[in-house]
């Protein structure tokens, strides 16, 4: 006997609609059997689990681990839209998201621009997948352009970034999920993501060259791993970067 396969349809709403390759007015329906978790089903049409914070089935509020029964009307929310959307209920609050990151191995040159902005960013070309794992659930969330990594269980919060210039990306991440990130510009180490604390010429004199001795007075050192910065010949070019990243978001 011949029975038709189980179908439910997935309604994305706000940026969640990046995910998909329809226009923002279609829906999409899926095909399958058994009783499978929201999780899975919106994960298995490739929407991360890391950036649902809302979830509604058939109009009523639901979460992760429910069951997607046959017929099921399913609306998955972004963090931007979920807010707006009042639930009683959310899958988990865009409030909650950790204000320090760690970023993958495509992601180094965001890395430092959020570094020069003082904002507390892990980055190695060397970590792993699950060091990347480890290092987020530990309290950071996960910045990647591998949206198969954030579908990863143990994840509760990650980004998946759109843009592929690291300019923008810096205000990507400020727009999308940073709003409420303390920024301190030149307050971090660049290589490392040490803090800089003011040190005294007397301290570093060895690292500093004689010419630069002869004229600067401020120099600051990484706390992690001594590298030392002074406001150089491309210092007044970095503040102007920084002014129109911030002006700009």
């Amino acid at each position: 006997m011949h029975t038709h396969p189980n179908r439910a349809t997935i309604l994305p709403h706000g940026s969640l609609l990046d995910f998909t390759d329809f226009d923002k007015t279609a829906e999409l329906t899926v095909d399958f059997s058994l009783q499978p978790s929201v999780k899975d089903l919106i994960e298995s049409r490739g929407f991360p689990h890391t950036e649902v914070f809302g979830i509604e089935i058939d109009g009523n509020p639901s979460s992760f681990q429910a069951q997607v029964s046959d017929g099921a009307v399913i609306d998955i929310y972004s963090a931007e839209t979920a807010r707006k959307a009042h639930f009683e209920k959310l899958s988990k609050y865009p409030g909650d998201r950790p204000k320090k990151f760690v970023a993958d191995v495509h992601l180094g040159k965001l890395a430092r621009w959020l570094r020069l902005l003082g904002i507390d960013t892990r980055y190695s070309n060397s970590y792993s997948e699950s060091e990347l794992i480890e290092l987020a659930t530990g309290g950071r969330l996960l910045l990647t352009r591998d949206i198969e990594l954030l579908k990863h269980g143990a994840l509760k919060f990650g980004y998946w970034i759109r843009d592929r210039n690291p300019e923008q990306q810096v205000s990507e991440v400020l727009q999308r999920i940073g709003p409420d990130v303390p920024i301190r510009p030149f307050s971090r180490c660049l290589e490392c993501n040490g803090r800089l604390e003011p040190v005294s010429l007397e301290v570093i004199r060895e690292q500093v060259p004689p010419g630069v001795q002869e004229w600067c007075e401020s120099y600051y050192q990484c706390d992690s791993c001594d590298k030392v910065y002074w406001p150089g010949t491309h210092y007044d070019d970095l503040v102007q970067k920084v002014k129109a990243i911030m002006d700009h978001n």
